[in-house]
């Protein structure tokens, strides 16, 4: 009989949990955003030989939580495909994802997934976890909205991340005589909600 009551009571407290759950801020103010992959984009600038040099990586998946009211409540992940990586000529992009470099074949994924979300005037300041091949690191982003600040109800929204990281700190250090160690990432994101 006591083990009886002790499932009855554990499963009683899981539903109250995730009732809890589903009832947070979270999760009853957020909408799931679905990216257009014929529109979003992802470009990089880095220095070669002292001149800026551009290149472009597929999205591989964006999954975006936004919640208008509470915009720290909103989350943003977003994939890369390292073997999609185009540097700008055909040497440089098999240079970068060679072995020397991002290991592509090894690493085919380049992820971010956000933190903590500080609203600004223009969009918000995103911290969260980028890793690039093994390595993990705390990273922050800018996000503005393209063309038209989104009210709630709004079936699109555009955003645009910017940052730059450091090549170095992510074991990506080859040829640095090269080519210099920071990277300028802009990612533009075009939403449409999901249906949930």
């Amino acid at each position: 009989m006591v083990f009886m009551f002790n499932m009855v009571s554990t499963r009683r407290h899981i539903l109250f949990g995730l009732a809890g759950l589903l009832a947070s801020p979270a999760w009853a103010g957020g909408q799931v955003y679905s990216f257009d992959p014929t529109r979003s984009s992802v470009r990089f600038s880095y220095l070669l030989l002292g001149e800026w040099a551009h290149g472009a990586v597929d999205i591989d998946m964006a999954k975006t939580v936004i919640d208008l009211k509470r915009l720290d409540q909103s989350s943003i992940n977003v994939n890369l495909a390292a073997n999609t990586l185009r540097a700008g000529f055909f040497l440089a992009t098999q240079t970068l994802r060679g072995p020397e470099l991002l290991d592509a074949t090894t690493f085919p994924a380049i992820v971010f997934e956000s933190g903590r979300v500080t609203p600004t005037n223009f969009g918000a300041l995103v911290d969260g976890q980028m890793q690039i091949k093994d390595i993990k690191r705390r990273e922050q982003f800018e996000v503005r909205y393209l063309n038209v600040v989104p009210e709630p109800g709004d079936e699109e929204i555009g955003l645009q991340v910017t940052g730059q990281l450091n090549r170095h700190a992510y074991g990506v250090s080859a040829y640095s005589g090269i080519v210099g160690p920071d990277v300028a990432l802009r990612i533009r994101l075009y939403l449409t909600k999901a249906i949930q």
